[in-house]
C-alpha cells in the first residue's frame, strides 16, 4: 500500500492518573502540523512500512525533546510524550492509505536537581564532570543521554568479565510529588572493574609475533593511600584504596619479533579542580625498539603534557616531547643516503613543544556507529630546545561514522569514512627530515592491499622505502552486522561479528606541501571482524591503483581497534 495522506494529531488521556484508563480525546498540536511533516519520512507516494514509520516516531521525539516534552518509562502516563498506533483508514481499490499519527504531547519538565546515586568510592566531582545538564533547565533527552554515555566511555562503572550480575550506568526520573513539571533527573552506576591485569600474545601482519603484559588502573587515586600496607592487596581491590579520583595509569611490557616496547603513562584528568573546565596533566614514557627489513630502531620518548577541555567534546592540549633515536644494524646489502646520514650521527635528540586540538561526539568510543572525531596536531622541533634535527609538523586525522540502513535485529549497518593527511617542513641547516621521523604508507592500519611501507617513492638504487614529507591517506568502509548477541544483563543486541567493504588510497610525496595525483595508490576489498568480545580483523585487500615497485599483501589481520 501507498501512502495517499498523512496527518497528525495530539491527544491526550481523558483520565492520565488511571493507567486502566483508555479513553482520549484530542489536544491542540503545540507543534505546527506542517513542521511536524516535515520532519516526517512517510510521504504521500511512499511505502506503508513500519521501519517508516519507526524513524518518524524518532524525529517527532526529537522535535518535542527540545520543548521539554520527553519520554521515559519512569515518567507519569500524564507527563510522558509518546506515540501512539496510527490511525489507518486502506483503500483495497486503489491500494492506498491514509494515516493519522497520534501523539500524546505530554507535559513540560523542567529539571529540579541532577542526582548521582551508586558512587561508592568513586569521588561526586569525577562523574558530575561528565554531566551536561544542569538544575532548573528544561529536560533535554538527548543531552542526558549524551552524558551518559560519556559516564559509561569513563569504563569506570563496568566490568566486562562480570556482565550478567554487573548492571551498566544508567538514568532515571524521579517526579517531585505534587509538581507534575517537575522532576530530578538520577544516574544510577555502580562501581566496575578498574583494574586490568592481561597476559595475551598474538601475530600481526605489520608487527609479527608478539607477547603483551598489560595492567591498566582506570579511575586511580595517587593519594589516596591504604590504611595498612600489609593489607593494601585487600583494600585495592575492594576499592578502598588507590581509588576514586579519575586517574588514569597504564603499564605495558610488549616483547615481539619485530616490535617491542615498554610503556609508563599517567593523567590527572583534573589537577586543578576546575570541574567543568579541567585542566589535565600527563606524563608519558615509552620504549620501542623495532626491526625494519633495512634497519634497527632504537626509541625512546618522554612527554609531558597539560590540556584543557574547553567543552564537553572540545580538546586543547600543549606539552613538551623529548625522543632519543638510535639507528644501527643497516642492511649491507644497502640502504637509502637518508638512513646512512641518520645511522653515521648516532644516538640523536628530538625536542619541541608539541600542541593539539581535538573535537569528537561519538555515541560509542569502543565502537562507534554514529558520530565524527577531528583530531590536529602540530610540533615544532628547534636546536634552541636541545634538538638535533629542526623541523615543523602538521598533522590531520578525522573520522566520521554515520548509520545506514536497518537489520531485523536493530543492530545498524555503518558507514565509516577516515581521512588522514601529515607535512613535515625542515629549516635552518637540515634539508631533509630524519629517516626516522618521515611518514610511510601501507599495511593494515593504511592503505589495504600493499605491504607495510610498501608504497613508494623508493630508492633508485636499493628499491627500498623512501618515505615522505606529506602524505595523505584515507579509506571509505561498509559494515554489515552478520551476527548479533543479546548483551548480558540487558535486551539489547549487540554486534559480534561483522563483515564489511572497503576502498582505502594513498598519497607520499618526498617534499614537505607537495602532492602528486598522479601517483595516487587505490585498494580495495572485504574484511571480516569480530566486534565482540575480542577486536579481531581480517582483510583482504587489492590493488586497483599501484605502480612498479610497490610492495602488495592480499591477507593482514589486526589484533586491537583500528
Amino acid at each position: 500500500y501507498k501512502v495517499s495522506k498523512l496527518s497528525i494529531k495530539a491527544v491526550e488521556w481523558t483520565d492520565p492518573s488511571n493507567s486502566r484508563n483508555e479513553e482520549l480525546r484530542d489536544a491542540q498540536l503545540l507543534v505546527p502540523e506542517e513542521e511536524l511533516r516535515a520532519a516526517c519520512q512517510l510521504l504521500p507516494g511512499s511505502v506503508y512500512e513500519r521501519n517508516t514509520i519507526q524513524k518518524d516516531t524518532g524525529a517527532l521525539k526529537t522535535s518535542y525533546d527540545k520543548l521539554g516534552r520527553i519520554q521515559h518509562s519512569s515518567l507519569p502516563r500524564g507527563v510522558s510524550w509518546s506515540f501512539l498506533e496510527p490511525e489507518v483508514v486502506f483503500d483495497p481499490r486503489a491500494h492506498t492509505v491514509e494515516v493519522t499519527y497520534r501523539i500524546v504531547q505530554g507535559s513540560e519538565v523542567t529539571l529540579r536537581e541532577v542526582l548521582i546515586n551508586g558512587t561508592q568510592h568513586t569521588r561526586d566531582r569525577v562523574v558530575r564532570r561528565e554531566i551536561s545538564v544542569f538544575p532548573s533547565e528544561r529536560a533535554n533527552v538527548r543531552e542526558i543521554e549524551r552524558s551518559l554515555s560519556r559516564i559509561q566511555a569513563t569504563r569506570y562503572f563496568s566490568d566486562d568479565a562480570n556482565r550478567i550480575n554487573h548492571r551498566d550506568p544508567y538514568y532515571r526520573f524521579l517526579p517531585v510529588e505534587g509538581q507534575p513539571g517537575l522532576a530530578d533527573v538520577e544516574f544510577i552506576v555502580a562501581e566496575g572493574r578498574v583494574i586490568d591485569l592481561n597476559i595475551a600474545g598474538g601475530v600481526d601482519s605489520d608487527n609479527g609475533a608478539f607477547a603483551i603484559l598489560t595492567t591498566t588502573m582506570r579511575n586511580f587515586d595517587i593519594t589516596d593511600a591504604p590504611d595498612s600496607w600489609s593489607s593494601m592487596f585487600t583494600e585495592v581491590y575492594r576499592k578502598e584504596a588507590f581509588h576514586g579520583a579519575g586517574q588514569l595509569v597504564n603499564l605495558e611490557i610488549a616483547p615481539g619479533t619485530e616490535l617491542s616496547r615498554f610503556r609508563i603513562n599517567f593523567v590527572e584528568p583534573d589537577i586543578f579542580r576546575t570541574h567543568l573546565r579541567p585542566i589535565s596533566l600527563e606524563f608519558d614514557l615509552r620504549r620501542q625498539q623495532r626491526r625494519f627489513l633495512t634497519h634497527d630502531e632504537d626509541r625512546f620518548e618522554k612527554l609531558i603534557r597539560f590540556g584543557r577541555r574547553l567543552d564537553f567534546d572540545l580538546f586543547v592540549s600543549a606539552g613538551v616531547r623529548h625522543a632519543d633515536i638510535d639507528l644501527s644494524e643497516l642492511d649491507a646489502s644497502g640502504t637509502p643516503l637518508s638512513l646512512q646520514d641518520q645511522e653515521q650521527r648516532g644516538k640523536q635528540q628530538i625536542v619541541g613543544p608539541t600542541f593539539t586540538v581535538s573535537t569528537r561526539s561519538l555515541d560509542n568510543l569502543i565502537n562507534p556507529r554514529k558520530g565524527y572525531e577531528v583530531r590536529y596536531t602540530a610540533g615544532w622541533y628547534d636546536g634552541s630546545f636541545g634538538s638535533d634535527y629542526e623541523y615543523l609538523t602538521n598533522e590531520f586525522r578525522g573520522d566520521l561514522f554515520f548509520p545506514l540502513g536497518t537489520t531485523e535485529s536493530g543492530v545498524r549497518p555503518v558507514v565509516h569514512f577516515e581521512l588522514d593527511a601529515g607535512a613535515a617542513q625542515p629549516y635552518g641547516d637540515d634539508f631533509a627530515i630524519p629517516f626516522s621521523e618521515r611518514y610511510f604508507i601501507g599495511g593494515a592500519r593504511s592503505v589495504r592491499g600493499f605491504d607495510f611501507r610498501g608504497i613508494g617513492p623508493f630508492d633508485p638504487l636499493t628499491g627500498e622505502a623512501l618515505g615522505g614529507e606529506t602524505f595523505v591517506t584515507g579509506s571509505l568502509e561498509y559494515w554489515y552486522p552478520l551476527h548479533t548477541i543479546q548483551q548480558p544483563g540487558t535486551y539489547q543486541q549487540i554486534e559480534a561479528l561483522r563483515g564489511g567493504l572497503f576502498v582505502d588510497f594513498g598519497l607520499l610525496n618526498t617534499d614537505p606541501w607537495q602532492l602528486n595525483f598522479d601517483d595516487l595508490r587505490v585498494g580495495a576489498g572485504f574484511a571480516v571482524g569480530l566486534a565482540y568480545p575480542l577486536p579481531l580483523q581480517l582483510n583482504f585487500g587489492y590493488p586497483l591503483r599501484r605502480f612498479d615497485g610497490d610492495d602488495r599483501e592480499t591477507f593482514s589481520f589486526t589484533f586491537g581497534f583500528r
